[in-house]
């Protein structure tokens, strides 16, 4: 779901993990230095593939949906079911892990590059899934030990793609040969430069009505940027109803909410896509009252049905942002 291009000064390549293109720039002096750094985060995306895909009936995520009592964790899922806990509690509820059994009733039961080449099954009748609420599943960091009740099945997708560029760029800033990078996977990427004098990387927001252009270019020096849209994997649902992959856990269909399109800048990236998400699933009104009932201060940019863009975020940003973009609506930061 990419949603963000990136104009950088450095090598550049690019593959797919994760259903999704994933993009690698970095700045350093040798092109065989580039390669040997682009091949370890391609080896990182396809190892965490493994691990958390609910696609790869081998993978650790679908060994969990299909565990029964206590069973234990790997590192990397820990810290990704940490995560996701302390989201569901920061969302108030608008990112739950535990709604793979709407996913799968709504279609999306194979990857979404299979799911644009087959029709998704037919069902007739309403959903006759449990409750979200009624789910439950438990998990402790400290001994790493995770258990879920009968019919509680997880679905990681909504975290787990920031949470890789976030790692492996932790892994790239401590290299002492690498000047600058950015790691953009479908739209949740992290830029960085090693010195405060360094050329600023321009990310450019794509317009979710038309997906040819660009409706601004952002110029971030170091730090992290995710973005949500309901324009990207939708697919014929149940009764040929169009739906997509953002689920309202309330509801247990596609987000109805109305902002199409979120951009959340932040420094830590899954944070970023978790607000990026809430937004599009809260809507404007129910939103807004969300990120100041938790204090948040992060920048964002969302476009509405209408195509009106907003703004939320320090006032400092504003300024360059304005320069370059009609905004329709700044929000003040009420805290």
């Amino acid at each position: 779901m990419s949603t963000l291009r990136t104009e950088s000064p450095a090598w550049t390549t690019e593959f797919r993990a994760m259903n999704t293109r994933v993009e690698v720039h970095l700045s350093v002096s040798e092109l065989s230095q580039f390669k040997t750094y682009a091949l370890r985060v391609q080896n990182w995306f396809e190892v965490q593939e493994r691990r958390f895909s609910r696609f790869i009936s081998t993978s650790e995520l679908c060994n969990l949906n299909a565990s029964s009592g206590w069973v234990n964790v790997s590192p990397a899922m820990s810290e990704v079911l940490s995560l996701a806990r302390q989201f569901t509690r920061l969302s108030e509820g608008a990112f739950k892990p535990a709604i793979l059994p709407e996913l799968e009733w709504l279609g999306y039961d194979r990857t979404f590059e299979e799911l644009e080449t087959h029709q998704s099954r037919k069902r007739n009748g309403e959903s006759s899934v449990e409750a979200i609420p009624s789910r439950r599943w438990l998990f402790d960091p400290v001994t790493r030990m995770f258990r879920r009740d009968p019919g509680t099945t997880l679905d990681l997708g909504g975290i787990v793609k920031s949470w890789c560029v976030q790692e492996i760029s932790k892994w790239l800033r401590a290299q002492s040969d690498i000047e600058a990078f950015c790691i953009n996977a479908g739209g949740d990427l992290t830029v960085w430069n090693r010195h405060a004098s360094g050329k600023r990387w321009t990310i450019q927001i794509e317009d979710p009505f038309e997906p040819q252009r660009d409706i601004v270019g952002l110029e971030l020096h170091s730090g992290a940027a995710a973005t949500s849209s309901r324009t990207k994997r939708k697919w014929v649902g149940p009764n040929g109803v169009e739906v997509h992959h953002l689920i309202d856990p309330r509801t247990g269909s596609s987000a109805e909410g109305n902002i199409v399109q979120c951009t959340v800048l932040g420094s830590h990236l899954p944070e970023c896509e978790v607000i990026s998400k809430s937004m599009c699933i809260l809507g404007e009104i129910e939103g807004l009252a969300w990120l100041t009932r938790q204090n948040l201060t992060h920048t964002l940019i969302w476009v509405d049905e209408e195509f009106r863009i907003h703004y939320r975020g320090p006032k400092d940003q504003l300024e360059p942002i304005t320069a370059k973009l009609k905004l329709d609506f700044v929000h003040d930061i009420q805290i």
